[in-house]
């Protein structure tokens, strides 16, 4: 499966789900049976699934294939 996010850091034909867990945008919160990973740049809930997704397959071993759509995530209007 390909997990399209947004990533101002790393380069879209050479991205390492690992750079993730040193970078300073990376956060994860820890809860009482779960965690979650989150970048601050993904900010729309597709981006947001999709960067999930990819650290949690990359946990169990399947990692899916990334895609960098872009370095911020448009404008909204309004």
């Amino acid at each position: 499966m390909i997990q399209r996010i947004v990533c101002p850091v790393q380069q879209p034909d050479a991205f390492d789900i690992e750079a993730c867990f040193r970078c300073r945008f990376y956060e994860i919160t820890i809860g009482g049976k779960s965690e979650t990973p989150k970048c601050r740049k993904n900010k729309s809930r597709q981006h947001r699934l999709a960067f999930e997704m990819a650290v949690l397959t990359n946990k169990l071993g399947f990692p899916d294939d990334v895609v960098v759509e872009a370095t911020e995530e448009p404008k909204q209007k309004g």
